[in-house]
């Protein structure tokens, strides 16, 4: 009679306890938590990263426009510093370099940075370029 009670007793009791104990929800959570933070870091950096990238790209255009206006008026270009902003178009964004001469005579050297952001977290792209200045 006892073997009897104890064989209904596991079916009726293995039936019943499906499911999960407090323990296995922790340790399943505990692992979603610990595959989710680095996804979430790692989305974090991609946003920062792309601000950068669209930041450093617009800095590109607005240095290699600065460049081709020196360029094309090649009298006005004579050694020393020069700096200035973008205008009210670019907010935010200024440049500043020097034109130095080279030992070679009708070439002159315009280092040039594009730079946003401000103080300490001050970004910027540099550029050097030769410009061959005609008369010299």
């Amino acid at each position: 009679m006892t073997v009897i009670l104890n064989k209904i007793r596991r079916a009726f009791f293995q039936g019943s306890e499906k499911g999960f104990t407090l323990v296995e929800v922790m340790v399943a959570l505990m692992l979603v938590a610990l595959v989710f933070i680095p996804l979430i870091s790692l989305r974090n950096l991609n946003v920062r990263q792309t601000a950068y990238a669209r930041q450093a790209l617009r800095a590109t255009f607005l240095a290699h426009e600065k460049l081709s206006a020196l360029q094309l008026d090649p009298g006005s270009l004579s050694p020393g510093e020069i700096s200035g902003d973008f205008g009210e178009t670019h907010p935010g964004f200024r440049w500043s370099g020097r034109i130095k001469e080279t030992p070679f005579a009708p070439i002159l050297e315009i280092d040039l940075r594009a730079a946003w952001g401000s103080g300490n977290h001050e970004e910027g792209i540099d550029w050097i370029e030769y410009v061959r200045v005609p008369g010299k």
